[in-house]
């Protein structure tokens, strides 16, 4: 992790009502994370606010550090993801998917839905 990102989300979280940023090597993961407490006591209307509140801060603040950093979202990564698995399933364009121009019979091929743009809490 670059040196400047790991001292601007210490930053950040002495300004965080609850919760607070995180940094999973393993996974090379800027996250953000909330301990919820209430056990018994906790009503579904308290629950609800917390992960309303938790999705809102990291929404924000991983456009943020994308653009400052680099990386990937979450969504972004997860969606790539599932895009390789259905490939290594079927790596095959679907006719609908590929585009043939009129009377030359050549292939114009498809774009890939994956963005070779890197954007997102991830790090590389």
């Amino acid at each position: 992790m670059d040196g400047s990102l790991a001292q601007q989300l210490l930053e950040l979280n002495a300004h965080m009502r609850f919760g607070a940023f995180a940094y999973d090597p393993d996974g090379e993961l800027v996250l953000y994370v909330h301990s919820i407490l209430g056990g018994a006591t906790l009503d579904p209307e308290e629950l609800v606010a917390t992960v309303r509140d938790v999705a809102l801060i990291a929404d924000e603040y991983d456009d943020r550090i994308i653009a400052k950093y680099g990386g990937q979202t979450m969504k972004d990564l997860l969606e790539e993801a599932a895009f390789e698995r259905i490939m290594e399933h079927d790596p095959r364009p679907s006719t609908s998917a590929r585009a043939t121009t009129r009377g030359s019979g050549r292939d114009e091929g498809a774009r890939s839905p994956r963005s070779s743009t890197p954007s997102g809490a991830r790090r590389s």
